[in-house]
């Protein structure tokens, strides 16, 4: 499995997410051109909390090689269609393994919303960023799963949470740029967490695993809240022809 992410950026007052509206149809083409693409296994995507112009759209495919694929030959064709709904042209697309790492069944989940970050590290050498990876973040998400299966109430809303380095489209190989994914009920529950869930020690946890994480980081980098709608092989019937002014999957309603 490998993802494409990518964030767009809206024309004002777009209407994307109504698919009844010329906006709302626009966007049924584009995905509909994206569920025609071989390899193809299901898309996310969401408005920013913070900034209601700007989408973060993922796509899965099978394999890493149908992402290279559609990334080479079928990206133009895509973007075509998304272009009529954007404010300017977007940036080409990231492509991280998301599912490698997956603490959790639900790190995009049904219900509430994902806290994204995507940060760099420039100044860390590859042993340095593979730890940083494989044992900081895994503990901080380890420590969440601990908490909310012992029942502890500051990590009830805690819903699951990946990591994955961006890759190097020519190469293949990981890049500096870690973009990770926390989700949760509803930031309450998220600002509840971090301000009162304690490790063993006593400790807060987000001060033990999270903070050493993102104090490493590069300066500028960026962090938001998607809830996400989504678009698999099986809800395609229920919408690619449909006139319901709602779409099918309405993660904050259907939790």
């Amino acid at each position: 499995m490998s993802t494409t992410i990518q964030i767009l950026v809206l024309s004002g007052n777009s209407t994307f997410d109504q698919p009844t509206t010329p906006d709302g149809r626009q966007w049924k083409t584009a995905l509909s051109y994206l569920a025609s693409c071989e390899s193809w296994f299901s898309t996310f995507w969401g408005r920013h909390l913070e900034a209601q112009e700007k989408v973060t759209l993922l796509i899965d495919w099978d394999t890493p090689s149908a992402a290279q694929t559609f990334l080479n030959a079928q990206y133009t064709s895509f973007a075509s269609r998304l272009g009529p709904l954007l404010a300017r042209t977007p940036e080409q697309p990231s492509t991280a393994d998301l599912y490698a790492l997956v603490i959790e069944p639900a790190a995009l989940p049904r219900g509430g919303l994902t806290t994204i970050r995507k940060l760099t590290y420039n100044s860390l050498t590859i042993d340095q960023r593979f730890r940083l990876l494989s044992e900081t973040f895994n503990e901080y998400v380890q420590a969440l799963g601990v908490a909310a299966r012992a029942g502890n109430e500051n990590a009830a809303g805690w819903k699951g949470g990946t990591a994955a380095w961006a890759l190097d489209g020519a190469t293949g190989s990981d890049t500096t740029t870690l973009w990770m994914f926390v989700s949760w009920e509803s930031e309450e529950a998220e600002q509840r967490c971090e301000k009162s869930l304690r490790a063993e020690n006593g400790r807060n946890v987000k001060e033990v695993d999270l903070d050493p994480l993102l104090e490493q980081a590069d300066p500028g980098g960026e962090i938001y809240h998607v809830a996400w709608d989504m678009l698999t092989p099986d809800i395609i019937t229920r919408w690619k022809d449909s006139e319901n002014p709602r779409w099918p999957y309405k993660p904050l309603k259907n939790s």
